[in-house]
Formats: C-alpha cells, structure tokens, sequence
C-alpha cells in the first residue's frame, strides 16, 4: 500500500493517508495472519492474476450454477500440435478472460507448443484497470494422462 500525503482541511496539518487495494480476494485456504488475525487476501494485480489462472484452468461445466464458466482448454490437449491448434487455444483465452475478468485489458497472448512433451506453453500479457504496471502470467498446459 501507498501512502499518499494531504494537508488537513481544518488544521492545515500534514497527514499521511493510507491507500486502499483496489482488489482484493482472499486466499483459498483461508490463512489466518499471525499478528492482526485477520483472514489474508491477495491485493490488486495478485488477485487478478489468480482469476485469470483460476478462468484458464476450470473447463465447462466444473462449476455447479455456472457451466459455461471457464476457458475449457482440456478439449485441445489432445489434438495434433500444430499452429492452427495454437491460434484456437489463443482465442478461447482470449475470449474467455474478456468474457470473466473486466478488471484485464490483455494486450498479447503467445502460445507455444512444445513437441516432445505434448505441451502448451501459454504466455497472456495483460493491463490491470487502473494500474499503470503491465502484468504477465506463465502456464504449462500438458495433458494428464
């Protein structure tokens, strides 16, 4: 968090205020911090980049009440690795995370495939609203099996 100076209206006194996250989500497992005891969350770039990876890595209907959530990537695994399968799984992630995450602007997406492992290596480039740092996130998609 950032501390941002101001002059007190009424005393004319200099203060410092703290900045509140933007975004915020908690942990999975929901940890406990050891000194406030408070529930600890992922803040502002973290949190988006763990619903990106969270949309990228659910297929359909894995959640519940919402079946066509997800980017549904298993369905390419076991295609031919070849460019026109690279180019299909860039535009399912695009469309999925413009679908699922307003909070990312995404300004590239690379997809490598990587012959001798059966793999996908997924690059996606990408702008957190009202945030002036560009992100990335790295993932391997493999088959298991």
């Amino acid at each position: 968090m950032t501390d941002i100076r101001r002059i007190d209206k009424i005393t004319k006194t200099d203060m410092a205020v703290k900045k509140a996250p933007i975004y915020s989500d908690f942990y999975n497992n929901l940890d406990v911090h050891p000194h406030n005891k408070n529930v600890v969350a992922y803040t502002n770039e973290q949190t988006v980049k763990r619903s990106i990876r969270n949309i990228l890595s659910t297929d359909y209907t894995e959640r519940l009440f919402n079946p066509k959530f997800g980017a549904n990537l298993k369905r390419f695994l076991f295609e031919d690795i070849s460019p026109f399968t690279s180019t299909l799984i860039r535009d399912a992630i695009k469309d999925a995370i413009d679908k699922f995450e307003p909070r990312a602007r995404v300004s590239d997406i690379m997809v490598i495939p990587n012959d001798y492992s059966n793999s996908y290596e997924v690059s996606v480039f990408f702008e957190v609203i009202n945030s002036v740092n560009p992100q990335n996130i790295t993932l391997t998609l493999y088959r298991v099996r």
